[in-house]
């Protein structure tokens, strides 16, 4: 009885693969067009079940990738 019970887990076991990743780049956004600043709170939950949140409780906004060298300091590495 227990090795048919086996038997049937692993059989249930490969008939069921595990889902697959996806990757999320954020180029495009389910419902909308991606643009700096745009809140991103639950656009790709019905197509993928991600949310997406702040641990401070806010949500996050698209930004542009890349360093803003004017938040840096001058091009010469010294402090503004």
């Amino acid at each position: 009885m227990l090795r048919l019970r086996l038997v049937t887990l692993v059989i249930a076991a490969l008939a069921c693969p595990p889902a697959g990743a996806v990757l999320i780049d954020f180029e495009s956004i389910p419902g909308g067009t991606p643009a700096e600043g745009l809140v991103v709170s639950n656009q790709y939950q019905a197509a993928y079940g991600v949310t997406f949140s702040l641990e401070s409780g806010g949500l996050p906004q698209l930004a542009r990738a890349g360093l803003d060298l004017s938040e840096c300091g001058d091009h010469e590495g010294d402090e503004a």
